[in-house]
């Protein structure tokens, strides 16, 4: 099995080309805040008793993750979201909220390479 980009860029390319690239990016820039929050959720329930609502959160997480190419997000909340639907020792489920928030600071640090790379403006082309 391949493992997935903290961010793959043809997955917003494609957005770009879908809906045009100002809409593409204020929706991203949506998609990154509330992903902030939902991070922030999430590590609330560090140890509590809500394992559900960690899945839940995981779950929305997962989707949202994959429409904007954030391979690694996707792939980190699918697990965590299994891993809170079972019975699972608070401190794996602690690691894997770790090991979320440290996948979306790599598709951030992967995104921030990726539009660097290609000129301030370069998802702007017409």
């Amino acid at each position: 099995m391949t493992t997935p980009l903290p961010f793959d860029e043809t997955v917003l390319s494609g957005l770009i080309e879908e809906i045009g690239a100002d809409a593409a990016l204020r929706i991203l820039s949506v998609f990154l805040a509330e992903t902030e929050l939902a991070l922030e959720r999430i590590a609330t329930m560090r140890g509590g008793d809500t394992p559900s609502d960690i899945a839940d959160a995981a779950h929305t997480l997962k989707s949202t993750a994959s429409t904007f190419g954030f391979g690694e997000l996707a792939s980190v909340a699918a697990l965590l979201e299994a891993s809170a639907r079972q019975p699972t020792p608070p401190a794996e489920l602690n690691r894997q909220i770790d090991d979320l928030q440290a996948a979306f600071a790599a598709g951030r640090r992967a995104l921030a390479t990726a539009r660097d790379g290609n000129g301030q403006d370069a998802w702007h082309k017409p």
